[in-house]
């Protein structure tokens, strides 16, 4: 109809005298297409499965079968009998897929340090140790119309320690990226800014350090030619850091006059850490991606559950809500005290599921065009094979859900990344040891 109301983002903030990142609206003329997301999430030490998978196959435990976290056989989730671990997910099952059979084939040996390599499949024994990880190959194309890059959050947060990382997340240069573990800090982050650093004394100190490698560069170009190859190596990695050093000074220069978005909570709204309960904790995280997400502060985020290091908040939280420690438990097979463990991590998934579905624009939902990872990088114990898997999400982008896939052990879960990558728009053919995509 041509009288059809319409309002354009910036007339609507008009009379606030500042331009805001808000929700989209139905009365705001369409845009180009949706923005595509991406979102990873990661825990550790394995899931629920009494009765083995593939090759360790522990016999039949009638009585535990209920925790067995994988489903029978492939098929359509509505004809296969779930799991009791995958309770709250029984009326959502044409939201996600299931998928068995993953694994990095380069990192099948080290049962501990799977948070490390998650994102990346990056084999241990090369000299770099990391490389950059999947969900920051999708911020380099999705990140360049956002204030934030990234969304990086985990229980543990800041980087950790080799082989027990605290982050999921790896730069262009294959250093780890620091995580945020506090709901408060994330929240001031996101919508409260930093009072005490101004936009411009942030641009300042950024100008200084380009400056910097500026003249670094100026030598590097005059000496490149009688440069060896692990010379050639390391000034490759500081051209990766000038050209993100810009996009920081490019991303505050342009966001620098636009106010932080407005949302209806608090900072008071997120508990400190040590008021949390568990299930507080984790819908308060989920809860800070789906706003990122719906605000337009970033088309990327991963999430860090859990990390292999014994004494993050995962820890502290799986004894508050089983009674034990979740790594003990693997050893001692606690199977339905690691099933009631999965089962609470994927009602908490159901709540980030539900605000993400229910989030409507004019382009369907925001679940309906975000692909969501969540999974873990061992099976059963000490085994970095079958990774348990769940993709939800995607709707628009080309994802059909409602089915348990189960794949070869030689289809690498690079694989995975490069359909994930290219339905949401990144362009690539390969990443990392990928032989092709994932249909």
């Amino acid at each position: 109809m041509k009288n059809k109301f319409s309002v354009s983002r910036r007339h609507f903030l008009h009379g606030l005298g500042a331009t805001c990142f808000l929700p989209r609206l139905n009365a705001m003329p369409a845009s180009a297409g949706p923005s595509k997301r991406i979102c990873a999430m990661f825990h550790p030490f394995g899931v629920s499965l009494p009765l083995g998978i593939g090759k360790r196959q522990r016999g039949n435990k009638e009585e535990l079968k209920k925790w067995q976290w994988f489903p029978e056989k492939p098929g359509r989730l509505d004809q296969l009998k779930l799991a009791d671990s995958f309770k709250s997910l029984e009326e959502v099952k044409d939201q996600f897929s299931i998928l068995g059979g993953l694994s990095h084939p380069q990192c099948r040996w080290m049962a501990h340090s799977m948070g490390d390599i998650y994102l990346t499949g990056a084999a241990y024994t090369q000299a770099r140790y990391n490389h950059q990880s999947m969900d920051q190959v999708a911020a380099d194309h999705l990140g360049k119309s956002t204030r934030l890059k990234s969304l990086v959050l985990s229980a543990g947060g800041t980087v950790g320690v080799r082989k027990r990382i605290m982050t999921l997340s790896w730069d262009g240069s294959g250093n780890p990226i620091p995580a945020i573990n506090s709901p408060r800090n994330a929240f001031e982050m996101l919508f409260v800014g930093n009072a005490k650093i101004s936009k411009e004394d942030q641009l300042k100190r950024l100008y200084n350090q380009k400056k910097i490698v500026d003249v670094i560069l100026q030598d590097y170009k005059s000496l490149q030619r009688k440069l060896g190859k692990q010379d050639l190596a390391k000034m490759d990695e500081y051209l990766t850091a000038v050209n993100e050093l810009e996009t920081k000074i490019m991303k505050i220069e342009k966001f620098s006059n636009k106010a932080l978005p407005k949302v209806d909570r608090t900072v008071d709204d997120y508990k400190h850490l040590k008021e949390c309960a568990p299930e507080e904790y984790y819908d308060m995280m989920y809860d800070l991606i789906y706003l990122a997400f719906e605000t337009n502060q970033t088309n990327v985020a991963s999430f860090m559950i859990g990390s292999e290091e014994s004494g993050d908040l995962m820890a502290y939280f799986s004894a508050r809500q089983v009674k034990g420690n979740i790594h003990k438990f693997t050893h001692t097979n606690k199977f339905e005290q690691l099933g009631l463990w999965d089962q609470f991590l994927l009602a908490r998934f159901r709540t980030f599921l539900d605000k993400m579905s229910k989030s409507r624009g004019e382009h369907g939902s925001l679940l309906d065009n975000t692909i969501v990872l969540h999974g873990c990088a061992t099976s059963t114990l000490h085994w970095c094979e079958h990774y348990p898997t769940i993709i939800a999400g995607g709707k628009n982008l080309g994802y059909k859900h409602g089915h348990y896939h189960e794949f070869p052990s030689s289809v690498p879960f690079s694989n995975l990344f490069v359909s994930m990558l290219d339905s949401a728009g990144v362009p690539i053919k390969k990443y990392h040891d990928s032989t092709g995509r994932i249909e």
